[in-house]
Parts: structure tokens; C-alpha cells; sequence
């Protein structure tokens, strides 16, 4: 553990298709036919082995335009709350970072 902890408050907003769709055809086709593997095997979930992915990859048809599993999100940090539990001296150290007027503004709080 690096004994810093964020937490962090935003607005999350959808990025919108058309944006998505043009970041998805500007990646690597192999990331691409991983991306339309998860159609059938998510994310996460167990396969055979390493040998068994790569295959899966080398096998996959390469489409054209984007899988509707894939998606993404901005998130518009407005406050980030950083607690340091690693200080040399044992007193915690706490800051928060809020965005207002275009800026960051910066206090000390409480542990």
C-alpha cells in the first residue's frame, strides 16, 4: 500500500457515439477483436488458458464499426479528497482540492 487514499466527486456524462466509435477504430485490431470477444466471454470471466485467447484473437473477423459492449464515460472532477496515512511523524494528512471559478482551491482538513 502507498498509505493515500482519494476520494474523488465528479458528474460522469456518456461519451457520445460517434466519439466512441472513432477512438475504437484508431485502437490495435487485436484490441479491437478483444473488444468484440466480450460479446462472449466478458470481461474478467475464465477461459482456458493464455494459448485459448490468443487463438480466440487470431480467429476473430475484424468488424467495421464498434461492438455495442463498448462505451465509455468522461468523469468531471470537481472535489478530490486526499488523505496521506503515511506520514513520517503518524499524524494523518489531509487535503481538499476543490474546482470553482476555473480553478483549484486547496484546504487542510481534519484527518
Amino acid at each position: 500500500s502507498i498509505g493515500i487514499q482519494y476520494r474523488l466527486r465528479a458528474k460522469v456524462e456518456p461519451i457520445p457515439a460517434a466519439e466512441v466509435h472513432a477512438q475504437w477504430t484508431a485502437k490495435p485490431e487485436n484490441s479491437r477483436r478483444v473488444d468484440q470477444l466480450y460479446a462472449s466471454y466478458p470481461q474478467s470471466s475464465p477461459i482456458e488458458s493464455y494459448e485459448q485467447l490468443k487463438d480466440l484473437v487470431r480467429t476473430e473477423p475484424l468488424r467495421s464499426t464498434a461492438p455495442p459492449t463498448v462505451g465509455g464515460l468522461y468523469l468531471n472532477v470537481y472535489e478530490v479528497d486526499r488523505l496521506n496515512l503515511e506520514t513520517p511523524d503518524g499524524v494523518h494528512h489531509r487535503q481538499l482540492y476543490v474546482y470553482a471559478n476555473q480553478a483549484w482551491e486547496s484546504s487542510t482538513l481534519m484527518p
